[in-house]
């Protein structure tokens, strides 16, 4: 092994042994954090909406403008929408 490979090595493995100092010790740092940590999740109920009828249908070719005149008879439905996240809280009223 030549002495510049030695030498980058060596300079490597010190820079990592610092880098490993300054991190903190993980569970203590979830011991401490984790009760403040919280899951969100949302539901809503969004309302039905009429489907969009195509502008001017009289400049497409006949067989497209009888295919979206008959069209495909569906009653509007509600749909639901979902969210999910995660937080912390950061002050003593809840603020997450």
């Amino acid at each position: 092994m030549s002495a510049a490979m030695r030498f980058v090595l060596g300079f490597l493995m010190v820079v990592s042994v610092q880098a490993q100092a300054q991190l903190p010790e993980f569970t203590k740092l979830v011991d401490t954090v984790s009760p403040a940590v919280v899951n969100i999740s949302t539901r809503s109920t969004q309302p039905a909406s009429r489907p969009q009828q195509m502008p001017d249908l009289q400049q497409l070719p006949p067989f497209f403008r009888e295919f979206f005149e008959r069209g495909v008879p569906m009653p509007p439905q509600e749909r639901e929408g979902r969210s999910l996240g995660s937080g912390f809280i950061i002050s003593d009223d809840g603020y997450v």
